[in-house]
């Protein structure tokens, strides 16, 4: 399924909270369910964020070859890498 504007918009609502932290993979994948996720330190991942909020990073994620992988697109994508940054 593809990532669609709603999606973003639940991520945004729910990452943009500062007060967010140990709970946001849970939460995500309860909101979103058709969508993956992961969660790494921000110190792991060497790609440029799509996206940044004030506790996480968020990337592009494509799992379908059964290896996890960043990816530069939405088109490419099936869910998203959070990487968390320290405080």
């Amino acid at each position: 399924m593809a990532i669609g504007e709603q999606d973003f918009l639940a991520i945004d609502h729910l990452l943009s909270n500062p007060e967010i932290d140990g709970e946001a993979l849970s939460l995500l994948r309860q909101k979103l369910p058709h969508l993956r996720f992961a969660r790494c330190d921000a110190s792991d991942v060497e790609e440029q964020p799509q996206r940044s909020y004030p506790r996480f990073d968020l990337h592009f994620l494509d799992n379908r070859d059964f290896c996890m992988k960043i990816v530069a697109s939405a088109d490419e994508a099936n869910g998203f890498v959070l990487a968390r940054r320290k405080k």
